[in-house]
């Protein structure tokens, strides 16, 4: 009997020990990944918007705001429509310039202007800061196909917050990823500041 409780123990301590390593070794993994996608440098990043082709079609209409009379599509709405046929693309509105440095597990994405944010990783903690925010660890993401607006298979990594202000929750999403066919950087940044303002941007170097 005491034989086999010593046998269990082991066995699990075995596991234990398996999935520890394992869990490590995917941290590793991630932190060369984006260290890899972000890597230190000067950039100039194309400020991206989506340009619908006929916004009077019935597969359009019904995602226009009637307030602001712009059309707002959230990813899997988008994705949906491509494969409706409907004529979806992004276009350069502005180029923007973005600063990436790294400083033992901090990497930092310092705006040259004004107009985009700047951007802190630590990837020791998994947390991101941005707009006085804290955003934590959501996921990986793997594109396998280019039959989306990017028009790229593509890999990245994403964060989320989840904040409670006035009774309100303030959600923030961060997403950074390398497209596979050209290896250019791509960032996602879409939610609301503390001051109540929605902040939208994508961005492609």
């Amino acid at each position: 009997m005491l034989h086999n409780i010593k046998n269990i123990i082991k066995f699990t301590l075995l596991i234990l020990t398996v999935q520890l390593a394992t869990s490590q070794n995917r941290s590793t993994d991630r932190i060369k990944n984006i260290q890899n996608i972000l890597k230190e440098g000067q950039y100039s990043f194309n400020i991206l918007e989506t340009q619908v082709e006929n916004k009077s079609s019935d597969k359009i209409t019904k995602y226009i705001n009637p307030v602001t009379l712009e059309i707002e599509l959230t990813d899997s709405e988008i994705d949906y429509l491509i494969n409706e046929s409907v004529n979806i693309k992004l276009i350069s509105t502005r180029i923007e310039n973005y600063k990436i440095s790294h400083i033992d597990s901090i990497i930092k994405i310092e705006s040259v202007g004004n107009y985009i944010p700047s951007i802190v990783i630590n990837l020791s903690s998994n947390i991101v800061e941005l707009y006085n925010q804290k955003l934590y660890y959501n996921n990986a993401i793997n594109v396998l196909n280019d039959e989306n607006l990017l028009e790229s298979a593509w890999n990245g990594y994403q964060w989320k917050s989840s904040k409670k202000n006035h009774e309100e929750s303030i959600r923030f999403e961060f997403t950074i990823g390398q497209l596979k066919k050209n290896e250019k950087i791509y960032i996602k940044i879409i939610g609301q500041d503390s001051n109540g303002i929605v902040r939208k941007f994508k961005l492609i170097n």
